[in-house]
């Protein structure tokens, strides 16, 4: 009971945290100029909003499908190895490539060892806040540069096409590592004593509702104007959705069980 309870108020701070990061960044870029954005660089931050969704979502699945095979977390392993790969190397080749980092956090969320969580449950978690905004700075810094030398591609000079090649190769293979370790602290800061008197916070989980409504409805409409597997893993992973979909479950086993059907 303890153990849901904790879980719970990670669960409202990590997804309620993420969705109200995302709703400050569609404020910002409505009332951004194209040119001058009101915050520089927040939109790259807002970048780790849906990761979060899917590391927390995998996380999820593991609550409910406990103790796995020693083999089904091996290949989770490999499926996340496999997708970071493919991630690394089509990323800005297709604007769809993002559902293989989010199908590589979906399985790292399944896989976090249970001790992590435990230890984190002992701690007061201010150390874990700030090494998570320094990540999450880095992580910002790094996708920045990357997408500033993407834009420079075609206007370098022969001679310097294997630096930018380099610089290149360097911020991908660093992008995707950089996501996971700035998760990495937003989870033991969930988790931690601190997060977790902000997670079981009325107010908080009050100003949290809104954002994930209109992050939700957005995800919808998402999945008719794109239609891809990116669309679809962002409404999968949506708070509300996982709530639907739980309400839906718990509602079809009391029918079942009502009518003697199980």
């Amino acid at each position: 009971m303890e153990e849901m309870k904790s879980f719970k108020n990670a669960s409202f701070l990590m997804t309620g945290g993420a969705c109200l990061v995302m709703l400050f960044n569609h404020i910002l870029n409505m009332a951004s100029s194209i040119s001058r954005p009101l915050v520089p660089g927040f939109g790259h931050l807002a970048g780790l909003c849906i990761p979060a969704l899917c590391l927390w979502f995998g996380m999820s699945v593991r609550e409910w499908l406990k103790n796995p095979r020693w083999w089904v977390q091996a290949s989770l392993l490999c499926i996340a190895v496999f997708c970071l790969y493919m991630y690394r190397h089509e990323l800005y080749a297709s604007w769809r490539t993002g559902a293989y980092l989010y199908a590589a956090l979906i399985c790292l969320g399944y896989l976090v060892p249970r001790r992590m969580i435990c230890a984190a449950r002992r701690n007061r978690g201010w150390e874990y806040l700030v090494f998570m905004l320094l990540a999450a700075f880095c992580y910002t810094a790094a996708h920045v540069v990357e997408s500033r030398l993407e834009w420079l591609t075609g206007s370098y000079l022969p001679e310097h096409h294997d630096m930018l090649r380099l610089m290149l190769t360097l911020m991908k293979d660093t992008e995707p590592l950089m996501v996971i370790l700035t998760l990495y602290f937003v989870l033991l800061f969930s988790f931690s004593k601190a997060g977790q008197w902000l997670g079981e916070r009325d107010w908080f989980r009050g100003i949290v509702i809104v954002p994930a409504m209109y992050l939700f409805f957005i995800s919808v409409s998402n999945l008719f104007f794109r239609a891809d597997w990116t669309a679809f893993i962002s409404f999968l992973v949506q708070p509300v959705t996982v709530c639907l979909v739980f309400i839906i479950v718990r509602l079809v086993g009391r029918y079942l069980t009502k009518h003697g059907r199980v």
